[in-house]
C-alpha cells in the first residue's frame, strides 16, 4: 500500500523522459504553468511560442498521483 506522496519518496523512481514523452502525446497535468508569447520583430516573421512548464513538487505529485502512477512516470520505493 501506498502511504506518502512526498517528492523524496519518488526522486529516484521518477522519470522525468517518460513526463516528456507524456507532455508531446498532449497529456494535461494539474498544476501546470503555460505561457504564451508572441514575438514581432522587424521585418521577421511573427513568432508565437507556447511554453508549458511542471514545478515537480510534492503537491504536483499529490494532483496527479494516480495518474503518474498509471503512466509509470512514478515507481514507488517500498
Amino acid at each position: 500500500m501506498i502511504r506518502s506522496k512526498n517528492f523524496n519518496d519518488f526522486k529516484e523512481g521518477f522519470d522525468m523522459e517518460l513526463l516528456a514523452a507524456a507532455l508531446k502525446r498532449g497529456e494535461v497535468f494539474e498544476g501546470m504553468e503555460e505561457r504564451i508569447d508572441i514575438n514581432c520583430t522587424g521585418k521577421a516573421a511573427p513568432l508565437v511560442e507556447k511554453t508549458q512548464t511542471c514545478r515537480i513538487t510534492d503537491k504536483f505529485i499529490e494532483a496527479n498521483f494516480n495518474k503518474l502512477l498509471e503512466l509509470k512516470i512514478i515507481k514507488h520505493r517500498e
